[in-house]
């Protein structure tokens, strides 16, 4: 019973996909200790089997390490870690070429920079992959099969030449198609959106523009008059004492003209003239 369930365990670590980064990472040290279960039982088999012959034992190990590089860097160094979609059930390969979601570039060393690592030009991680095979009724999976716990579907990765780009195109022609008259049909809304917010902003202020003045009761109509008439003589002031300075200025070295200039001024601010302008 106990090796049945480690049995269905390691199948279901073997092909799980969120336990292909860890496999593909762990891959060199996967390799190396294969090699030396290998390695470990025919050294000692040699060992014996030339026991009066150690030369020949270490020639026999120096064949074996041989062979097992030669089977390393043809076979396993580069071995493909594979994961299965849970949507269609079919396995895909870390050695399949890939594309990028967060920078859009082409990962065409699957090998060493597979969907199950990173990218080979910013270094992103993918959260997820999208399946690129066909299902049993001949549509696309298209599913996120996600490699994370956090179930990311922002910048997703996606087969640099998936299946259905391939039948006959008319998969890809239709939902290009959908997918743009969606997007057109959404900007057409967000437009008009836009347009009624301003027309109802444009409609506002005309109406608020168009009201009619609220009757104003005696103690404002005192209030506003007092307002304006202190507005009135402060400005004055103000206009007088700058002009003043500024006459004073102008004509320091033309007593003649000084006195004109200042006789003007005053006789416009005592005179009161510019009560009936305003």
């Amino acid at each position: 019973m106990a090796d049945s369930k480690a049995s269905d365990y390691l199948r279901t670590f073997s092909l799980n996909q969120k336990s292909g980064r860890t496999r593909f990472r762990l891959r060199t040290l996967n390799n190396f200790i294969l090699a030396c279960v290998i390695f470990a039982p025919l050294a000692l088999i040699f060992a014996l089997a030339f026991a009066e012959r150690i030369v020949l034992a270490w020639l026999a190990d120096a064949i074996t390490i041989t062979l097992l590089f030669f089977v390393y860097r043809i076979f396993w160094n580069k071995r493909s870690i594979w994961i299965r979609c849970p949507h269609c059930e079919k396995k895909i390969g870390s050695n399949t070429p890939w594309v990028c979601g967060a920078c859009d570039a082409k990962n065409e060393n699957p090998d060493d920079f597979p969907f199950l690592h990173r990218c080979q030009s910013c270094s992103a991680e993918p959260k997820a992959y999208q399946c690129h095979h066909l299902k049993r009724d001949e549509e696309p999976c298209r599913k996120l099969i996600f490699l994370t716990d956090d179930e990311s579907m922002r910048n997703y990765a996606y087969c640099l030449n998936p299946a259905f780009d391939t039948h006959e195109g008319k998969t890809d022609e239709k939902g290009y198609g959908k997918e743009k008259r969606w997007r057109e049909y959404k900007t057409s809304l967000i437009r008009l959106d836009t347009d009624m917010e301003l027309a109802t902003q444009e409609f506002e202020r005309i109406r608020e523009k168009k009201k009619p003045a609220a009757a104003m009761t005696p103690e404002d109509k005192v209030k506003a008059s007092w307002e304006k008439r202190k507005a009135q003589t402060i400005s004055a002031a103000e206009i007088y004492r700058r002009e003043k300075k500024d006459i004073e200025e102008k004509f320091k070295d033309d007593p003649e003209m000084l006195k004109k200039a200042l006789e003007a001024l005053d006789e416009w601010y005592s005179d009161g003239g510019w009560e009936r302008i305003v």
